[in-house]
């Protein structure tokens, strides 16, 4: 009886081990994030990303997914390796993944509108307007208690909804305000200043990859130092204001 239980436990270990070898041998050379299934300014950052596991020897796959199933799925840890980018303290939430130090871009939040003019001066000066932002962007659903919101499946929805005064004002991304005005043909839509915010935004990983964190961050921080990740945003902005010119 012993001896069956135990060939039990070792065909068990065996199938177990075929379902989980292919996964480690695959994270050895590939590691998959997650991030927005909409092409914003900050997915960019996926280049820059690339570069940096790309000198420790390791492919980098981007896997889309909307705002908040990115960051459910990378917290499972199942198939998803960590989170691209994102807002600082997110970790408090999604205990799985582990934020790395380094600060990988910085996120400028501008305030669009059609008809109204105001001095911005913090998210509290939006209180007396409806405000529309893209539902599940979490640094700005942070600040949503207080405020009229009216949420939108997407950030270009928000602005279209602006144009068609259906709100009042929309919360997004400098840069993606700007690139989603001129595609859509909304010259009408101006920008009010000065920015909202400027929010710091960082790479995460799931903590079953614990020895890569030390060594991502050491390449990071390098990258950080000799001015690459500057340079490759000032880049980024640069094509961006050529295109929308």
């Amino acid at each position: 009886m012993t001896k069956l239980i135990s060939h039990k436990y070792f065909f068990f270990a065996i199938v177990m081990l075929m379902i989980v070898a292919p996964r480690i041998l695959l994270a050895q050379n590939t590691i998959t994030i997650s991030t927005f299934e909409e092409d914003t300014a900050v997915v960019k950052a996926s280049n820059l990303l690339k570069q940096a596991y790309k000198k420790l020897g390791i492919n980098m796959e981007l896997t889309r997914l909307p705002a908040s199933r990115a960051l459910i799925e990378a917290n499972s840890g199942e198939l998803i390796d960590g989170e691209l980018i994102r807002t600082a303290g997110l970790t408090k939430q999604y205990s799985n993944l582990v934020q790395i130090s380094v600060k990988i871009a910085t996120f400028k939040i501008s305030v669009f509108s059609k008809k109204i003019d105001f001095h911005v001066n913090g998210w509290g000066s939006l209180k007396p307007y409806e405000v529309s932002f893209k539902r599940g962007f979490k640094g700005m659903e942070k600040h949503a208690d207080g405020l009229n919101v009216k949420r939108a499946p997407s950030s270009e929805a928000a602005l279209k909804m602006l144009d068609m005064d259906r709100t009042d004002i929309v919360v997004v991304p400098y840069l993606d305000g700007l690139t989603i005005r001129k595609k859509v043909n909304l010259p009408q839509l101006k920008i009010l200043e000065p920015p909202l915010e400027q929010i710091p935004l960082y790479h995460y990983i799931h903590k079953n990859h614990k020895e890569l964190i030390p060594r991502i961050t050491q390449v990071l921080k390098a990258m950080e130092q000799n001015g690459e990740i500057e340079r490759f945003w000032e880049t980024i902005e640069n094509e961006f204001m050529s295109n929308i010119k």
